[in-house]
């Protein structure tokens, strides 16, 4: 008897607190994708893809002109809804009103592609076991086909956020044939070897390997799950008014991404807490503060002995940036600490096919001010639906 009642006490107090969560989210903090798109005044459509290796990856549209496909792919740890908060001037819902017809996919481990035909990702550790390598080769193209399928276009335009980048670049070095099928790839916040990136975010990288043992050792291979207790612990902490702003947004986001306190506003913040994080695999991760720490683009390190039964090889294999030869256009924030413009000119200089670099004039812009910024629809979407038109 004692036990149910402390069983009952427990599940009251969870209702009770995930009811009061839900009430300090906004209503666009609370709607999934399609929702928030047919808040909007579009039509939505959701498909569902089989990877190769058997991952169940979810597909989002807004419906437009299927001569006018493209696609866009999110960063770490968020989705395809981090393209649309922001309303009516969100990039996603900006694109849908210029006629576009809006593709955007949710990678393998987030919260609409947790699922897989074979494994429980909440019982089988083997669900968490991919990286920036395994989106690359096996989610973007198998999306761009069945796109292009649907569509019945030959290329489309992929529009890139930060890792949507790198995999975008990972999938053109090592699969080719797909740099035929994009007229215009636009990176926005390209990450590459973040060879240059900036404190507390190059701190974070350089102690990378000690995170991750103790992300394995406590048995979070997924990072920053959705349905995560983080993620309650994150809600909670983040919703409460100015205080939950300073900890989470000043105190953690800014820092890592780089402080701009004009593109953010409090009452907004609570709208991003609702969709970050989204969730990704521990070890995938792990590849970005590898690639960080040794400051060589390439595939995941399993130490010397274990890559040589991977690989073939001590080193693991580097990705050869030269082989992206789609058209490509360089977007920079100035105050980007995770994709700095030191690193650009890096990879501009590897990559055979820049059509153009531009670097937003206003010298806050941050990481998350490309999808997130409350002036981003004035200062840099213009222009990317410019390069669309010129170059697509």
């Amino acid at each position: 008897m004692k036990l149910l009642l402390v069983l009952s006490a427990i599940f009251v107090k969870n209702v009770l607190l995930e009811n009061c969560l839900q009430s300090r989210i906004p209503e666009d903090g609370r709607l999934d994708f399609t929702g928030l798109v047919r808040k909007y005044g579009y039509v939505a459509e959701e498909y569902d893809l089989i990877t190769p290796d058997g991952y169940v990856i979810q597909l989002h549209r807004i419906v437009g002109d299927h001569t006018r496909p493209v696609l866009l792919i999110h960063g770490a740890i968020i989705a395809s809804d981090s393209f649309i908060i922001r309303g009516e001037t969100s990039l996603g819902i900006i694109l849908a009103r210029q006629g576009y017809d809006v593709w955007a996919v949710n990678t393998r481990g987030n919260r609409y592609s947790r699922r897989h035909l074979t494994l429980n990702p909440d019982v089988n550790k083997e669900f968490w076991n991919f990286d920036l390598h395994e989106i690359a080769y096996y989610d973007v193209p198998l999306t761009i086909d069945f796109i292009l399928s649907e569509t019945g276009v030959n290329k489309l335009k992929v529009i890139g956020y930060s890792q949507g980048t790198t995999v975008t670049f990972i999938m053109g070095a090592t699969r080719p044939e797909y740099n035929e099928k994009i007229s215009i790839f636009i990176a926005l916040a390209p990450v590459h070897i973040m060879e240059n990136s900036r404190p507390p975010t190059s701190t974070v990288i350089e102690y990378s390997p000690q995170i991750n043992q103790f992300l394995i050792e406590t048995d979070n291979e997924e990072f920053m799950g959705f349905h995560s207790p983080f993620k309650k612990i994150w809600d909670f902490i983040c919703t409460k008014n100015v205080t939950g702003t300073e900890i989470c947004l000043y105190g953690a986001l800014y820092q890592l991404c780089g402080v701009d306190i004009d593109e953010i506003e409090d009452e907004f913040f609570p709208v991003i807490v609702g969709h970050f994080p989204a969730g990704s695999s521990t070890k995938g991760i792990n590849h970005f503060g590898q690639i960080g720490r040794k400051k060589v683009f390439g595939r995941y390190d399993y130490g010397p002995e274990n890559n040589k039964i991977v690989y073939g090889s001590s080193l693991p294999p580097r990705y050869d940036v030269s082989k992206v030869i789609m058209k490509v256009a360089l977007f920079l924030g100035l105050n980007d600490k995770i994709a700095t413009v030191e690193d650009a000119a890096l990879l501009r200089r590897e990559l055979p096919n820049v059509v153009l670099y531009h670097e937003v004039e206003r010298p806050l812009f941050n990481h998350l001010d490309f999808i997130w910024g409350k002036s981003t629809y004035k200062t840099l979407y213009p222009l990317v639906l410019d390069t669309l038109e010129k170059y697509g």
